[in-house]
């Protein structure tokens, strides 16, 4: 055998042996590593949130990030901005904490328990009327009476009140374009003689919610 060729033979040989060194210490390298961690995906608040945020648009406030799955929260978490859409904040979020079903107020799911003494008292509104669709179960608002006179006059019947419940459903009455539409359903907690003022004014005009800020 020539010279030349003998030498090619040894390079080809010894790179042959270096390649499958480095293959099976490859191998044996990825074998000692721990496998890849599961990963979860859920909403995280971008900045701080503001007790009370209504979510219009929860993308302003939230984002989707990815976590291991051993730091997974042990409260129930959301992954879809769609789940967030139209709740309310019930307390203030920080920034990068995800958010939980305990953090949210659904405004036609939530009621609250009357308080002691008091009674629950279902109010007629029209969505005009209700404090422009801002009102919520926890609130406290103002009463108002606009008097059906030859001259328009409005007082406040009663103070402070607290929302109870809030219904969501506003349905035409009559037939075709034409028909009134009927008030929305709100209850509050009224004592016995202020529910009996809050008929007496019923029949004297149309009742309006001013929301406190």
């Amino acid at each position: 055998m020539k010279p030349k060729t003998m030498i090619l033979l040894v390079v080809a040989v010894g790179c042959g042996l270096a390649a499958s060194y480095m293959t099976s210490k490859l191998l044996a390298d990825r074998r000692d590593q721990p496998p890849e961690e599961e990963k979860i995906k859920l909403l995280v608040s971008k900045t701080r949130v503001p007790k009370g945020t209504v979510l219009k648009e929860p993308e302003k406030f939230f984002e989707v990030k990815e976590r291991n799955k051993s730091d997974e929260p042990k409260e129930k978490y959301f992954i879809e901005f769609a789940q967030l859409k139209d709740k309310r904040v019930k307390k203030e979020l920080k920034a990068e904490v995800h958010v939980s079903p305990e953090d949210l107020q659904d405004r036609t799911t939530s009621t609250l328990d009357v308080p002691s003494g008091y009674g629950g008292f279902g109010l007629k509104v029209t969505a005009a009327s209700l404090a422009g669709g801002y009102v919520w179960p926890g609130d406290k608002v103002d009463i108002i009476l606009m008097a059906r006179t030859v001259k328009a006059t409005a007082r406040t019947v009663l103070r402070d009140v607290l929302v109870l419940a809030v219904g969501d459903k506003i349905t035409r009455e009559g037939d075709g374009a034409g028909g009134s539409l009927q008030a929305n359903t709100v209850s509050v907690a009224l004592l016995p003689d202020d529910a009996a003022k809050i008929r007496v004014a019923e029949s004297m005009g149309e009742l309006s919610l001013w929301l406190h800020g």
